[in-house]
């Protein structure tokens, strides 16, 4: 009731009084009034009645509105975006909204009078004992995090909780205080947060093993080119040839390491290469054996005649891995897995079932496991980045996401067959490519035909690698002018740009890169040949100052046939 309307009932009472005493002093036989304070006492009587009905009716009307606000209050609490709860003092629940309940998967009868804490899960009970008096603050912060049981047992929600004291929430009381507790689902968000995490922490590793093989690759061209010299010296029948051959195969397979390294951090583009199963041993066996215990049987089948794929080598490595060690990590403590190489045609009735197919001959490397297998829930999500079903901490859900990237990069589709206790059958299909084997030469070129001796810049910051460099190429008849700092290159050129025939550079340097000075030199010296070499393979990716004028880039390690190749190619 209004203040006004309050008077106005006093008003209308002491009136009331008034006119029953003045009718007590009537005679008894009188039945009416005819003195003028009679009636001006009626009149007012008349018009104070009126206005109580008009307040009346006032009264009525905002009892309908604030209905009307209370079932709007209702619906916006209930159908908010975040869970609603109102906690009384000693912190149980008054009132929860639908979006509560549904997180904790209980009914709003169910979550009544139960403390909000019994939702929180053993392990962040004590935690959320705490940090609960933050809630109760009247100043920021009034936030905590935390995790509630789920709909189901195994499911649990990470859930961000921001309090309001507020007088008068859960009962006719105006004057109790009660908390409002706004439960946010931030299970998502953090999902995407650890998934940053894990991609920003490949990022590094990519950077981290970038820095590495460049120095490594310096390490592993110094071994080579070491083993070149030395063969130089040595006469064809000498039997420590046969060391140094040793030595350039080791190399060669740290070399080999080196890129898978960079294939995986770095999402490298790789060098396609015509492969011929038939032709060249799977070392991966070998070391992809010891991976797998020996409670599980391991079986290699290769089909006779299998055609050729072109592929990079190491991608074709790191996708056998991935698929054999998802197949190890699915039988899990023994079973049976069998590789399977075979060649196949695919028809266009089989390829218009199968997505990215198109008809053609192929090789199909077969990865079969007779593990738990995979619902089809599973087998839809299993190529997502950073999706596994694997407890924390035993697996990061790159391996088969990086499996059907480099499939994919390398023309290839894959096609998964599973099913719950009968495990699964990963098939990947490469194209058949006509290109043949390139020819393996050790035969060094010859420059016997050139008219004059050639002058050639060098310049590598590695001193060890600088100096076999310019030994191989004086040993082949160059003039050699060998730099380790590419400013002081760049000063002696500028002097001496008539002098030079060819420059040799490394492309990651201290100071100036080798695209960079090159650069500077072709301003002095236009349509100078060049020659890169580099043992970052991202850097080279990323140039398009090399790309756009042509020139070669040998990786690293080299040995003195690929580096007197390149020299002899720009030289033409």
């Amino acid at each position: 009731m209004s203040s006004n309307n309050a008077y106005d009932r006093r008003r209308w009472d002491i009136l009331r009084r008034r006119a029953e005493e003045m009718l007590d002093r009537q005679p008894s036989d009188h039945k009416t009034l005819d003195n003028s304070e009679a009636l001006d006492l009626i009149q007012e009587l008349r018009i104070v009645q009126t206005e109580l009905e008009l307040q009346n009716e006032e009264l009525r009307d905002s009892q309908v509105e604030l209905d009307h606000s209370r079932r709007r209050f209702e619906k916006l609490f209930h159908a908010a975006p975040v869970g609603y709860v109102v906690l009384d003092r000693i912190g149980m629940i008054q009132q929860a909204n639908e979006v509560f309940c549904q997180m904790v998967g209980r009914t709003v009868e169910r979550v009544k009078n139960y403390s909000l804490r019994s939702f929180v899960v053993d392990t962040k009970q004590a935690e959320f004992d705490q940090r609960y008096p933050l809630l109760m603050r009247r100043e920021p912060p009034r936030m905590i995090e935390t995790r509630l049981r789920g709909r189901e047992a195994h499911l649990t929600v990470d859930v961000r909780i921001e309090g309001s004291p507020t007088l008068g929430l859960a009962g006719e009381d105006d004057q109790a205080m009660n908390l409002l507790v706004a439960v946010s689902d931030i299970t998502l968000s953090r999902s995407l947060e650890k998934q940053l995490w894990e991609s920003q922490k490949l990022e590094v590793t990519g950077q981290l093993a970038g820095g590495i093989a460049h120095d490594f690759n310096n390490i592993l061209t110094v071994v080579q080119a070491t083993v070149d010299l030395a063969r130089l010296d040595l006469p064809d029948d000498s039997p420590v040839r046969t060391y140094l051959t040793q030595i350039e195969k080791s190399g060669n397979r740290a070399a080999l390491l080196v890129q898978q390294l960079l294939a995986f951090a770095q999402a490298d583009q790789g060098r396609p290469k015509v492969i011929d199963l038939n032709e060249e041993p799977l070392l991966l066996e070998t070391m992809l054996n010891r991976l797998v215990p020996e409670s599980i049987q391991l079986n290699w089948i290769r089909h006779k005649g299998l055609c050729r794929i072109l592929i990079d080598p190491v991608h074709f490595d790191q996708i056998l891995t991935n698929l054999v060690l998802n197949a190890r990590d699915a039988v899990g403590e023994s079973g049976n897995i069998r590789v399977h190489f075979r060649n196949f045609t695919l028809t266009p009735e089989e390829a218009s079932q199968m997505p990215d197919a198109s008809p053609g001959d192929y090789l199909v490397i077969s990865v079969v496991d007779d593990g738990e297998g995979m619902t089809p829930e599973v087998q839809a999500r299993i190529f997502e980045p950073f999706y596994t079903t694997k407890p924390t901490g035993k697996g990061t859900g790159l391996g088969l996401s990086t499996v059907f990237g480099l499939v994919s990069q390398n023309g290839g589709f894959l096609d998964v067959q599973s099913q719950p206790g009968r495990g699964a059958t990963f098939q990947v299909y490469f194209p058949r490519t006509d290109q043949e084997l390139p020819a393996a030469s050790e035969v060094l070129p010859d420059f016997g035909d050139l008219d004059t001796q050639v002058r050639i810049l060098l310049v590598e910051d590695e001193p060890m690698l600088l100096s076999l460099s310019q030994s191989l190429l004086v040993r082949r008849g160059f003039l050699v002018q060998a730099f380790q700092d590419p400013r002081e290159a760049l000063s002696w050129f500028t002097e001496n740009s008539t002098q030079v025939d060819l420059v040799i550079s490394d492309v990651v340097m201290p100071g100036m890169n080798g695209p960079a000075l090159v650069e500077q030199l072709l301003k002095i010296r236009p349509n100078l040949p060049c020659v890169f070499v580099s043992g970052y393979q991202q850097v080279e990716k990323q140039s398009g100052f090399m790309l756009d004028h042509g020139f070669a880039v040998i990786p690293k390690p080299f040995d003195s046939l690929t580096l007197l190749s390149a020299v002899r190619q720009a030289l033409q």
